[in-house]
């Protein structure tokens, strides 16, 4: 007898088939997010800006990511409200079906 799976309750053990959506999910959601929010205009504008002054190392693109993911969530705040408003909130509820969430 598994010592270690006797000692969790039956929804604590994985499934195989669970586990590899789980991974699925973390290697496709930051790309999602990304290619579905406004960071690659918002990084390409500024990359933009900063061959137009002829600073090509200044500001480094370090600093460039992370002006554009700071302005993407400034920009993308409303929508992720809206979205929890009316779709996650009454899916949590149970008044939403999911394929209505979706």
């Amino acid at each position: 007898m598994n010592l270690l799976a006797s000692g969790l309750p039956s929804h604590a053990t994985t499934t195989p088939l669970s586990l590899l959506v789980m991974l699925t999910l973390i290697s496709v959601v930051p790309l999602v997010l990304i290619s579905c929010t406004s960071f690659v205009r918002i990084i390409v504008v500024l990359s933009l800006v900063r061959s137009a002054i002829g600073a090509s190392a200044l500001p480094p693109n370090s600093v460039l990511t992370a002006l554009a993911l700071v302005l993407t969530f400034a920009v993308m705040t409303p929508t992720a409200r809206q979205i929890g408003r009316d779709a996650i909130e009454p899916y949590a509820r149970g008044t939403l079906r999911p394929s209505q969430a979706a």
